[in-house]
């Protein structure tokens, strides 16, 4: 090495690799030492150091930490710490343009006047120091560095549209965290870097942007100090800064060397502005991108020769002006404004009495504002302790240990854990310095330890706030290209790599709903690639599922438990649909087609199960002729088809193509022609289905509740609903088919032409009062006429029981049982009232018989009913040709009923039957229409 004493000023831009230069340089020789402008940037070098040479030879020296082992070679400070006198054989000050910040800038101009290396002086800094350097240090040469890689200006971009690997810088915490919370929200989240984070939450930070687990950073102006991170842009959110007194706009060499931070090493970097920032001046923007800067003229100076012997004297060795015209007079710092505070004590004033009790009063004023409260409160601190230092020359252990347990707290939110990390640097501050604790070792490990519980719960706080660690998980595997882990629970819940991203209904990937933006993207794409083998093993599972699990939904959608896998379509034929699944195009045609050929499977086993009877006779091929193409028609509608529809077929029908289609089960109604097995809930469903696909209807109507006799008819349902779902409307309300069979084999036996009453039958098997019974037989055709007259209250008589009457009764019954189609064919004339009823009748209390109330008659309402002649409503009335007699109603065409409100209980068409009267159908006295019922089968 030479022994000349050299002293060598390296200027140049950012990314010149000036840092990595005096590493070099230092290492080249014994000892060395190296001054650096942040506490974050100090750590960084140690590191590096330490690398290389091992922790046995580094030192690392700055406010709150000191790691000096007993054969350090090599120094690692801040500038502040910079210690003096050590005669080390190489001295390197960084950032030395910062003699011309107005807070710290007399120390790095007191670095540039007082220290050297006795072989070896470096100062690394900007070209704007060259002429001050060249005047203050007239025996300094110069080496100029060039950037390594281009700088370019691309103007303002919001936001949502910044590029990955990208630095948003503001100049206030409230604004960094206001961008980081937007970018977590949009980009899936940015790492947070701030001057007044621990290096060890810092460190964190910087490796969460390092390693790709976040794309974006969100600063202060902290990154501009020498930290090298692989960033492609800077973007500020703002162009002023607060400078401790005042907001100032940032001049161009303070936004350069922000800026500066983009395009590391060899690859290229671009600026800009986002947010509310204006867009820079174009000469601005020029003068960044060409490193052309107005130099320093004045750089700060506070004078480094004071004076100890009084309080008096040390203030006015602070304030001694400098001779030189470069230099200005540095404004009053933290420390200078404590001691004139402290000043105004005379507790103080009194224990600095001394030279040795003034240089401790300077020492404790030193103490950095770390918590930056007041001045007040900071000044009260430092009263605090310089009495105990003074008094007893050491802090008390209980009174440390009492600020110490009270700030070893892992719990709050950033704010708070923020304001105790600031609080703990004090004390680490004050366990660094020599002779002021009596166990340095313990205070130091014990405040450092607090430090770093406290920075890991703060760096734990920021990555919750502003990274969502699902997002950036994903993106880090994505970008790897390393294959995803996915795990689907018998929820349907999706873990990819642990984390939660949404959930697997059927073969669909429903993606988490809290995502938006950026994040929702990212999970869509890692989840539906980890999802791939799980969808083949899902088809595979749903193959082999029995029917059981699978069922169809009454909008025609298909279901494996409560997950819709598909929906049914149109087919060739109505009995025939088509299947469209819902299968991610992910997860590939082989598990698409699997799934569709599964539910094939079951929707064709289905209506094979539910339309049998149906399917037989689309298959008989013993049908021949007119009952051949009235098979088709039966199965063309399902197996309903309204009788008005196809009466000219149904006439052409002879009595045998009529057994025919009667062996399959085919009812040949008055209203309706249908087949009874396929009125049951499960088929009228399906056929509600099937029906409402091949109408190409965008909702399909529901079938009605099972079991109910009669339904409100309802308005807009499509034409052809309610044939259907098994009912036909009559009026407001429809009668399911069977039943309104049933009645109209009643109605058969009425004088529909010269009018009748409704019996209690008729009522009972329509579930319905009167009123509503008088609507339905409106909407049949029927005319319904209202009438009031006076009730007729029977007595009830007990008539023993005889042997004749028993008899009579047994012989009902058992004919009761004969088949109901002998009254289709029936010709024989209904015999006379027996003798036992004419018996019967005597033996009844005449109506005069019943004594009146006091208060008059009781009134009743009756409803006379006469065929309306509506025959293209429903052609129900009429015989048709070559059908049954028993298909049509009875009665005499010139019968008239007798005037309105006169009794009928003599009146009617003289009745023929084959077979005994039946015996009468008890009423069931829980039936809510009791009453009535009773009071009209007494009229009956």
């Amino acid at each position: 090495m030479p022994l000349e004493r050299r002293i060598m000023a390296v200027l140049g831009p950012t990314n010149t690799g000036k840092t990595h230069y005096a590493i070099e340089r230092m290492l080249g020789y014994r000892t060395g030492v190296i001054g650096l402008p942040l506490r974050l940037l100090a750590r960084e070098v140690y590191d590096r150091i330490v690398a290389v040479r091992g922790p046995s030879v580094v030192a690392l020296v700055t406010g709150e930490e000191r790691i000096v082992p007993p054969r350090a070679q090599y120094w690692v400070c801040t500038v502040e710490a910079m210690p003096e006198g050590m005669g080390t054989d190489f001295l390197a000050v960084d950032e030395i343009q910062l003699c011309g910040d107005p807070e710290r800038g007399h120390v790095f101009t007191d670095r540039l006047l007082r220290a050297r290396g006795t072989h070896e002086t470096l100062f690394l800094g900007s070209d704007t120091m060259r002429g001050a350097i060249a005047e203050l240090v007239p025996e300094a040469e110069f080496m100029r560095r060039e950037r390594l890689s281009t700088l370019s200006y691309s103007g303002s971009r919001k936001i949502s549209r910044m590029q990955p690997r990208s630095a948003i810088v503001g100049f206030s915490v409230d604004n960094v965290y206001a961008i980081a919370e937007l970018l977590r929200r949009q980009k899936g989240g940015a790492a947070v870097v701030m001057g007044a984070l621990s290096p060890r939450t810092r460190n964190a930070q910087v490796e969460l942007y390092q390693n790709g687990d976040v794309d974006f950073l969100v600063a202060t102006d902290a990154i501009g100090m020498g930290l090298n991170l692989d960033i492609d842009h800077v973007a500020f959110s703002s162009t002023v800064k607060f400078d401790g007194r005042r907001m100032r706009p940032l001049a161009p060499n303070e936004l350069a060397q922000i800026a500066g931070r983009a395009g590391r090493g060899m690859s290229h970097g671009t600026f800009g502005v986002t947010g509310e920032a204006p867009p820079l001046q174009p000469e601005v923007a020029d003068a960044i991108m060409e490193h052309r800067f107005t130099p320093l003229k004045k750089l700060n100076w506070r004078n480094a020769r004071l004076e100890f012997g009084t309080v008096e004297a040390l203030l006015a060795s602070l304030d001694v002006a400098p001779q030189d015209e470069r230099l200005v007079k540095a404004r009053e710092a933290d420390d200078q404004m404590a001691l004139v505070t402290l000043r105004q004590s005379g507790e103080i004033m009194a224990r600095a009495s001394d030279g040795p009790s003034v240089r401790l009063l300077w020492d404790v004023c030193r103490v950095p504002d770390f918590r930056g409260i007041s001045h007040g409160e900071h000044a009260a601190l430092i009263e605090g302790l310089y009495g105990y230092l003074h008094e007893k020359g050491r802090v008390p252990d209980d009174w440390m240990a009492r600020q110490v347990k009270r700030l070893d707290r892992a719990d709050g939110d950033i704010d708070t854990l923020s304001k105790r990390l600031a609080y703990i640097r004090t004390w680490t501050y004050v366990a660094q310095r020599k002779g002021w604790v009596d166990d340095e070792n313990h205070w130091r490990g014990e405040t450092r330890a607090v430090e770093d519980r406290l920075s890991d719960a703060l760096h734990e706080r920021l990555t919750q706030r502003f990274v969502d660690r699902r997002t950036s998980v994903l993106l880090r595997r994505l970008k790897q290209k390393e294959a995803l882990l996915a795990e689907v629970n018998d929820k349907g819940e999706v873990t990819v790599e642990g984390e939660f991203v949404g959930r697997l209904e059927g073969f669909r990937f429903v993606a988490d709903k809290e995502a938006s933006g950026q994040e929702a993207k990212t999970l869509m794409q890692a989840s539906l690639q980890a999802l791939a083998p799980q969808f083949h093993l899902r088809a595979d599972r749903f193959y082999n599922a029995p029917d059981t699990e699978i069922d169809f939904t009454e909008q025609g959608g298909l279901m494996w438990g409560e997950q819709a896998v598909g929906r049914l379509v149109p087919g060739a034929e109505v009995l025939k649909p088509g299947i469209k699944v819902f299968v991610d195009d992910e997860a590939g045609a082989e598990v698409a087609q699997k799934v569709e050929r599964r539910l094939q499977h079951f929707i064709d086993r289905k209506i094979a199960a539910l339309f049998e009877p149906l399917l037989n006779l689309s298959k008989d091929e013993a049908l021949t002729g007119l009952a051949r193409g009235f098979a088709f028609r039966l199965v063309e509608n399902l197996g309903i088809i309204p009788r008005g529809d196809v009466a000219n077929e149904v006439k052409e029908l002879d009595q045998e193509a009529r057994g025919a289609l009667r062996k399959h089960g085919v009812r040949f109604g008055q209203f309706t022609i249908f087949m009874p097995l396929l009125l049951k809930p499960a088929p009228t469903r399906l056929r509600l289905v099937l029906w409402s696909l091949a109408q190409g209807l965008d909702e399909f109507p529901e079938a009605p509740p099972p079991g109910l006799v009669t339904v409100p008819s309802g308005t807009g349902v499509p034409q052809g609903y309610h044939s259907m779902a098994g009912y036909r409307a009559a009026g407001e309300r429809a009668i399911r088919i069977d039943m309104l069979e049933r009645l109209a084999d009643m109605l058969r036996a009425e004088d529909s032409r010269g009018g009748f009453e409704a019996k209690a039958d008729m009522l009972s098997i329509t579930g319905m009062t009167l009123e509503q019974f008088a609507a339905l037989m409106q909407g049949l055709g029927y005319k319904a006429e209202k009438g009031e007259r006076e009730k007729v209250k029977a007595a009830v008589a007990e008539t023993p029981e005889t042997p004749e009457a028993a008899e009579t009764a047994e012989t009902s019954e058992t004919q009761a049982d004969a088949p109901a189609e002998a009254a289709e064919t029936a010709e024989t004339p209904v015999e006379a009232p027996t003798e036992a009823a004419a018996q019967a009748d005597e033996a009844a209390p005449s109506e005069d018989a019943v004594p009146e109330a006091a208060e008059g008659p009781e009134m009743e309402v009756f409803y006379t009913f006469a065929w309306g002649g509506n025959r293209q409503n429903n052609r129900g009335p009429r015989r048709d040709r070559g059908a049954p007699k028993g298909d049509a109603p009875r009665g005499k065409p010139g019968g008239k009923p007798k005037g309105k409100g006169a009794p009928r209980r003599d009146q009617g068409a003289k009745q023929y039957q084959a077979r005994p009267p039946k015996k009468e159908k008890a009423i069931d006295p829980d039936n809510p229409f009791a009453a009535a019922l009773m009071g009209l089968k007494d009229k009956g």
